[in-house]
């Protein structure tokens, strides 16, 4: 799981799928918006690291905001019935 930060407080979630998709399939996303934040969880832990790894040498923009990825804590996402904030 990536913990994405420093996000537009309006970001969409086709922007975030642009940044994850050239390194693998998203399985979640979940987006915090109250605190610009994203967490997003890659098919294979391969994926996540190659993505940790070419965004710490390129680090990405969102709108011309940059954009922190990094690893989270959270092994997997869990989501429930309630709509993402």
């Amino acid at each position: 799981v990536l913990h994405l930060r420093q996000l537009p407080v309006d970001v969409s979630e086709q922007e975030l799928l642009a940044l994850a998709l050239p390194f693998g399939r998203v399985t979640k996303l979940i987006t915090v918006r109250t605190k610009h934040q994203a967490f997003l969880e890659m098919a294979s832990e391969e994926a996540a690291v190659t993505m940790v790894n070419f965004y710490a040498s390129a680090p990405p923009t969102v709108r011309n905001q940059p954009v922190f990825i990094q690893y989270s804590t959270h092994r997997e996402l869990k989501t429930d019935n309630m709509n993402n904030q």
